[in-house]
């Protein structure tokens, strides 16, 4: 049984020279640098967690690598720990798990016998939203997972697929997708009081939230190609009618490639995502004010799921 490689001391090493370095150049400025992504083989049987410093674009820091797929990781408030789903090979599903970067230290969350998978952490640091089947082992719903006490908790139950939870800066709301064979939209769901509705009416997908406006970023392909798009989300958040979603949806992107995994930089200004096609794709950055975008992977494996280190 092949087991997860963790962090070795050459890559520790690495990545302390990385932070350091980083340190060093940004100064007293405020921007963000580090973008954690995964890299997949050609042939998708192994996974790499690793991470590139957008000042200084040398080859990635290699963080983790394990057997069959990594999904969606995401760091702590303390940019100590990463959070991810990995294939479990001892039943043939996937779990939740962590990765404290200074120690190297690997653990599980959860232990099945169900299929766990795209976590997302609460603004606090305590709760993991993720996509689950151990309610129906025929569709996955919304679920949340207590870092203190280990327990999970429900939260939504829909009779289609949900998956990619993502939450508001406050903590009031997640947002998902929920897809089936006809279609995917996006959700907002109120973890307290269970509220939900939808909040597109044309294919949306990977959600992510504004960090200082009522908005989300999704990919969609409702003009043909897959683009990204910010949608205005006010009436959650002040009780305004729902608005068109024609007026509600700005286009960011408009390229050949198709274009997922939009993720919003802590301050805003910038969108981490993935771009290409089924057989390659690498980790872009958008620069919501200008719209200029920037290539920050290469080479000739995949790399998807970008998570800015705060």
């Amino acid at each position: 049984m092949r087991r997860p490689v963790l962090i070795t001391v050459g890559g520790l090493a690495a990545l302390i020279t990385l932070l350091i370095g980083l340190a060093l150049a940004i100064g007293s400025r405020r921007d963000q640098a580090v973008i954690a992504f995964v890299a997949y083989d050609s042939q998708r049987e192994s996974s790499t967690i690793a991470a590139v410093d957008l000042h200084h674009l040398t080859a990635p820091v290699t963080l983790h690598q394990a057997y069959g797929r990594i999904d969606t990781p995401v760091w702590s408030p303390d940019g100590g720990t990463l959070y991810f789903a990995q294939f479990r090979e001892t039943r043939i599903g996937r779990d939740l798990a962590a990765l404290t970067l200074a120690s190297g230290q690997f653990r599980w969350l959860t232990d099945g016998p169900y299929d766990n998978n795209t976590p997302d952490l609460s603004p606090d640091g305590r709760w993991l939203a993720f996509q689950s089947n151990q309610g129906d082992l025929t569709t996955w719903d919304i679920y949340a997972l207590d870092l203190i006490d280990g327990q999970q908790v429900a939260l939504y139950r829909g009779s289609d697929p949900d998956g990619r939870p993502s939450w508001s800066p406050d903590g009031q709301w997640i947002v998902f997708e929920t897809y089936n064979d006809v279609t995917v939209n996006v959700f907002a769901l109120n973890p307290q009081t269970r509220y939900f509705r939808r909040l597109t009416a044309r294919p949306s997908w990977s959600p992510d939230w504004s960090p200082v406006e009522p908005s989300i970023v999704v990919a969609s392909n409702m003009a043909g190609s897959t683009d990204l798009y910010q949608i205005a989300v006010n009436d959650l958040l002040g009780g305004n009618p729902l608005l068109p979603e024609a007026r509600r949806m700005t286009r960011l992107t408009d390229q050949s490639a198709s274009e997922s995994d939009p993720v919003y930089s802590d301050d805003g200004t910038q969108i981490a995502f993935s771009a290409g096609d089924r057989t390659l794709s690498h980790i872009y950055v958008l620069e919501v004010a200008t719209g200029a975008i920037r290539q920050v992977t290469w080479g000739a494996v995949t790399h998807v799921y970008p998570a800015w280190r705060p």
